[in-house]
Formats: structure tokens, sequence, C-alpha cells
């Protein structure tokens, strides 16, 4: 180092030198500090990135699972919007049909009202008819019964007749097979 003969600015620059060195340390801590936050900042950033592409994952999955599950819903909808056309279609069909049958019953009926006097429509009326329908309905089933009894004993007649029919054809059998045994 070069001396100056002047020691004060000797002096000068050795304070200088100190408060610069000062400065410099202030400096390298200072730096130091902003060091560490960039390094932090840095991690939160990664954080951040990391985060936000799990995010944007989670988010895709689930666009993809709620598309899916749309798509099932419209087939569904679908499959129930053609099942209800057809049960529509056949209930239209069917509620046409008893319209049919109720304007044909309404007019048979009107048909019979015109025709019934209008003392027929009395209770009594009806009343009489009710032991006639009774009286008429025992005559068919005696009917009935006398037509199965005489079916039983045709049966029994035919199963009889059948059977000596039977023991005939052997009896004869049994003879035929003699005489040609006799004649061989």
């Amino acid at each position: 180092m070069v001396f100056d003969e002047n020691p004060k600015r000797n002096i000068d620059h050795t304070e200088e030198l100190e408060t610069l060195k000062t400065t410099i340390n202030e400096n390298d801590e200072i730096i130091h500090q902003l060091e560490l936050q960039l390094q932090k900042l840095e991690d939160s950033i990664k954080k951040y990135e990391r985060f936000s592409d799990e995010t944007k994952t989670e988010i895709e999955n689930l666009n993809k699972d709620m598309t899916n599950t749309i798509d099932k819903i419209k087939n569904k909808l679908i499959t129930v919007e053609n099942q209800w056309s057809d049960v529509r279609h056949l209930l239209l069909n069917d509620l046409k049909d008893k319209d049919e049958s109720l304007i044909c019953l309404q007019n048979d009926y009107e048909k019979h009202k015109s025709t019934i006097s209008k003392n027929d429509h009395s209770r009594t009326f009806f009343t009489k008819q009710i032991p006639e329908i009774v009286k008429n309905t025992n005559k068919q089933k005696e009917e009935l019964n006398k037509i199965i009894i005489e079916t039983h004993v045709l049966q029994k007649d035919l199963n009889r007749l059948t059977e000596k029919l039977d023991r005939t054809f052997h009896v004869t059998d049994s003879q035929l097979f003699k005489v040609k045994y006799i004649l061989s």
C-alpha cells in the first residue's frame, strides 16, 4: 500500500474501507436473506404448480366422470322415452277400444231401454224374473245330471262289451291255434 504523507488521508481511506466492508457485510447478509426468501418463494411456486397440476388432473377426471354420467343418463332417458312411447301407444289404443265399447254399450242400453215398456222397469218385474231364471237353471242342472248318469251307464256297457270281445278274441285265437296244430 502506498502511504501518503498525509496520515489523515490514510485514515480516511481506512475508515472508508471499514465502512465499505461493513456495508458489504450487511449487503451480504441482506443478499443471504433475499436468497432464503427467494428459495422459499421458489418452493412455494413448486408447491403451487404441483397443486395446480393435481387440481387440473382432478378437474379433468371429474369432467370425464360427469360426461360419462351424463351420457349414461341420456341413454337411460332415451330408453325410458322409447318405452313410454310404446306403453303410451298401447294405452291410447286400449283407451280407444274402451271408448268404442262404451259407445256400443250405451247404444245397446238405449235400444234395450226403448224396447222395454215403462211398467217393466219396476222392481217387481225383475224380482219375478229371478225365480224363473232359477227354475230354468235347476231344470238345466237336472238335465245335465241325467246326461252324466247316461254317460256313466254307456261307459260301463262299453267297458263290459270290450272286455267280452277281448275274451272272445283270445278264446277264438287259442282254438284256431289248436286246429292248426292238429291239422299239421
